[in-house]
């Protein structure tokens, strides 16, 4: 049909596809910190249930009944983050970490209001 992907959206989607691998990862070894018999027995269950909330399609292989405050929070984190997306929430927390804090950028232009 002679229609293409420009490189840089390619890149961008590569980029977001790693990143919501490596955020799984993580929480799925604070789960195994916070729980261990659980990621011991069920280890594939709960890293399903990590990808699920991620991407907050809400499905649950009956592991969420068995967590407590912990693994709740982490739960409920990343689903914000999948919500929220995850390019956004990491550049939203890395962005500003170089940057001084004593700056302020402030609107100087004749902004239109109502």
């Amino acid at each position: 049909f002679g229609y293409e992907v420009p490189q840089e959206k390619a890149v961008l989607a590569g980029v977001v596809m790693l990143l919501q691998i490596f955020i799984s990862v993580i929480a799925f070894f604070v789960m195994a910190m916070l729980y261990p018999d659980l990621v011991r027995d069920h280890g594939l269950k709960v890293y399903y249930l990590m990808v699920s909330a991620l991407n907050t399609v809400g499905l649950d292989m009956g592991i969420l009944i068995m967590l407590f405050k912990g693994g709740l929070i982490v739960n409920i984190v990343l689903m914000i983050i999948g919500r929220c997306g995850s390019l956004t929430t990491s550049q939203s927390i890395f962005v500003g970490l170089g940057k001084d804090n004593h700056e302020e950028n402030h609107h100087t232009g004749n902004g239109m209001v109502g």
